[in-house]
């Protein structure tokens, strides 16, 4: 994860398949309201396409904190959680409402929010298998986040020009207007891996009526 949020800068994150699991059909990023990024494949688009900003006068810094790890008793695959708090320093800010005179300015953002993720072990190395973002809050730096939570931007890409990405699983950035869910939960111990990547949910899953996609 320290490699992922290492190399996770505009110079660099072309390399981010270096650090997941690309042997794996169902290697897995999901981002915010991004959607579910699966496969190979995918996951080169996101990274090499999606995510290539401009460099000149760009920043992007998440950092991990809270580090919760679960290593499962055979030792071949890791379930955990990391919190994170970062910025964002932007030249272009994506979709806005129109008319903001500060469109093609260089803005700056809070961006908060929590990781969960599944490791395997690919020859030997520890790999990410699965991995989801969940933001808290990306706000602009000049703006109290209760006052400008209604303004919380998407940032999702357009989606129609890779086939295969799915809807986002749970998307719940921070509104005045209710509580907090509190996901994603603390890893439990376990022998070995065993269904979807839907832990995090805990006793929220039945509670919040996800259902989990067929594949």
């Amino acid at each position: 994860m320290a490699r992922y949020e290492v190399i996770h800068t505009p110079a660099q994150i072309n390399r981010s398949s270096e650090v997941f699991a690309m042997t794996r059909d169902d290697v897995s990023v999901e981002i915010s309201d991004w959607g579910v990024w699966r496969g190979p494949e995918a996951l080169r688009h996101l990274f090499e396409e999606v995510m290539n900003v401009p460099r000149k006068g760009t920043v992007t810094e998440h950092h991990l904190t809270t580090p919760m790890i679960e290593v499962a008793g055979d030792g071949q695959t890791a379930k955990a959680v990391f919190w994170s708090p970062g910025f964002e320093i932007l030249p272009t800010i994506g979709d806005q409402a129109a008319g903001d005179p500060r469109d093609n300015e260089i803005r700056t953002y809070w961006a908060w929010g929590k990781y969960a993720a599944d490791f395997i072990r690919e020859s030997g190395k520890w790999k990410i298998w699965h991995l989801k973002w969940f933001r808290l809050l990306r706000t602009d730096y000049y703006k109290s986040p209760v006052d400008a939570y209604r303004e919380v931007m998407t940032g999702a890409p357009n989606r129609s020009d890779f086939p295969g990405v799915e809807p986002p699983t749970f998307h719940h950035p921070y509104s005045a207007d209710d509580e907090r869910t509190p996901v994603p939960v603390n890893p439990e111990p376990y022998e070995s891996y065993q269904g979807e990547f839907d832990w995090w949910f805990g006793e929220w899953k039945d509670r919040l009526g996800y259902v989990p996609p067929q594949y």
